[in-house]
């Protein structure tokens, strides 16, 4: 799987209001490529933002977690207290990441589904 890194900061997505659920705030990331959809994602998630971030990975983001993000890695274990969102972002952002995170809802999205 080919592709850029890349991240959504689901807090300032336009959808964030709704999908935030019971976090604090959720940063995904995935590799976006032009030819290919994006398959498999690495989820971070604050359950307060005075918490440790928590890591999940799903069942088609194991191929993700296998790539190269040792950059990443080397900075998350040289941190000495909790990360917060804003720093997480901005550390991404440095090692390459592009922020994919859509503010504006597009104009061909009517709603999203309610959630029950």
């Amino acid at each position: 799987m080919s592709g850029t890194p890349g991240f959504v900061r689901t807090s300032q997505a336009w959808y964030g209001a709704i999908a935030l659920g019971p976090c604090a705030e959720r940063v995904c990331i995935a590799m976006y490529g032009a030819q290919q959809p994006r398959r498999g994602e690495l989820v971070v998630e604050w359950r307060a933002l005075d918490e440790r971030p928590e890591l999940r990975v799903s069942q088609d983001g194991w191929d993700l977690l296998a790539r190269d993000f040792s950059g990443l890695l080397r900075h998350m274990v040289r941190l000495d207290s909790p990360v917060n969102p804003d720093e997480f972002c901005a550390m991404l952002l440095r090692l390459g990441f592009a922020d994919r995170t859509i503010e504006r809802k597009p104009a061909n999205v009517e709603a999203l589904p309610r959630l029950r």
